[in-house]
């Protein structure tokens, strides 16, 4: 493997380093002390070890870099230990699966051996434990997938030394989004570019944290943590890499994390399943059958344990005669071509700004206000929907599915409606500032896409 670098991917280390020192700085959660003296990286003195952080040395610490990490100088009161670590997993068990978490049984006493042998370094139990108590539903959900990563890891007959490699796979795969802006992740807010480009790096930053720390966590270790978005097709991030390149770990991370994603927005475990389902189906274009997004393997695995995982899909509003198979696959084929206009639509806007013709102020708020939807349309409504990108020959006709993919259409409808009009407005307007043939290209494109919005949405209406 090439070597990995942030800066490759548009992050400055020294800012992800400064926005972990403030998290930790400014916590209410965690108490600490100095237990070694704090220097800047030429070596000035900054705060001796046993002294208290007032807002003059906690300015000195932030504005400058030090010439040790922030955690090698700090001893937490509160450090996440192996007991604590499996008392929320017992936890997260009893909430999560309810009447059904005795089936998971013999999943805990392997996680309970796991976690008893724990012989992390102490930076990596205080990164744990900043996770814990400053991100703590991230941090929950990485417990989540280390319960639901180790029921499959028993399906595979995984040994045990296997079996702790993907139980520190789960636990760290998503603790580079620590790092990040507290912003990035709330629904609610208006994101910018970078922040999306910050949000594509985490699997990097945990990634490094890892290869960097003094536990000598093993290559596999380090690879399903970084490739746990990455898709089977070449679809996922940071790299784009295909199935040939994606080890079972990640594969299994990808399943399972795709899978508790999508229920932490609410939805149900049946829609869940028929979403993972779709992406892990062959796509069939003239001539060929193209890789699946998700590994159908480790699906088939998850959904063999369904009766254990919970809710039912719930539709009191709809009744079979409701559903009508042409026209929810019709609507579905319409969602596909949205998803690829907002590709096109971003690539037109790309290449604008390639062209050097910003040279107004406007023209560049308005510009990266249209990226930022596009993003929203085709990631968090279309993708996270299951309705994208898929072979629609191969959709179960059965009630159930069609049920399932009528909900979701009518859950991502009214938001994508409101963005792409918005969109609409936007480039309008910087049509108007500039007339060039590009943004011309790009209206016509996003007409397009807000036509067959709208269709959609009159077609639920009906």
């Amino acid at each position: 493997m090439h070597a990995i670098n942030v800066e490759d991917y548009g992050i400055d280390p020294d800012a992800i380093e400064n926005n972990y020192k403030k998290i930790v700085l400014d916590s209410k959660n965690i108490r600490y002390e100095i237990k070694n003296d704090i220097h800047n990286e030429k070596g000035i003195l900054l705060i001796r070890s046993g002294g208290k952080i007032d807002k003059n040395s906690y300015m000195k610490i932030i504005n400058h870099k030090l010439l040790k990490p922030i955690d090698e100088c700090l001893q937490f009161k509160d450090q996440i230990s192996p007991d604590t670590l499996l008392e929320n997993i017992e936890q997260i068990t009893q909430n999560i699966f309810g009447e059904h978490q005795h089936d998971f049984d013999s999943t805990v006493a392997v996680i309970r051996d796991i976690v008893a042998d724990i012989n992390f370094d102490q930076i990596i139990l205080n990164k744990l434990s900043v996770f814990r108590y400053e991100a703590s539903d991230n941090f929950n959900h990485c417990l989540t997938i280390a319960l639901l990563g180790a029921k499959i890891g028993i399906e595979l007959n995984y040994s045990y030394e296997q079996q702790v490699e993907l139980f520190n796979t789960c636990l760290f795969h998503d603790i580079g989004e620590m790092y990040l802006e507290v912003n990035v992740h709330s629904s609610t807010t208006e994101l910018t570019e970078q922040q999306y480009k910050a949000i594509k790096v985490h699997p990097i930053l945990a990634y490094m944290l890892l290869k960097g720390s003094k536990t000598k966590f093993k290559n596999q270790v380090l690879n399903g943590v970084l490739n746990h978005h990455e898709r089977l097709d070449g679809s996922g991030y940071p790299r784009g890499i295909k199935a040939q390149a994606i080890n079972e770990f990640s594969r299994i991370v990808g399943v399972v994390d795709t899978f508790n994603a999508i229920l932490r927005k609410g939805r149900s475990v049946d829609d869940a399943l028929w979403a993972i389902n779709l992406h892990s189906k062959k796509k069939q274009n003239p001539g060929k059958f193209e890789e699946s997004a998700l590994d159908p393997k480790i699906y088939k695995i998850l959904y063999s344990f369904k009766s254990s995982l919970g809710n039912k899909l719930e539709a009191d509003n709809l009744n079979k005669s409701s559903i009508q198979s042409d026209k929810i696959l019709a609507l579905c084929e319409q969602l596909n071509l949205i998803s690829l206009d907002a590709k096109k639509l971003k690539e037109h806007i790309d290449q604008y700004k390639n062209t050097d013709q910003i040279n107004n102020q406007e023209i560049n708020e308005q510009l990266e206000s249209v990226y930022c939807d596009l993003f929203t349309i085709e990631h968090r409504i279309i993708n996270s929907s299951g309705l994208n990108n898929v072979s629609l020959q191969e959709i179960p006709h059965d009630y159930d599915y069609m049920q399932a993919i009528h909900l979701d259409i009518n859950r991502i409808t009214p938001e994508l409606k409101e963005l792409t009009g918005r969109v609409n407005r936007s480039l309008d307007h910087v049509k108007y500032l500039d007339k060039s043939d590009i943004l011309e290209q790009a209206l016509i494109i996003n007409q397009s896409m807000y036509y067959k919005t709208k269709q959609i949405y009159e077609s639920l209406q009906s």
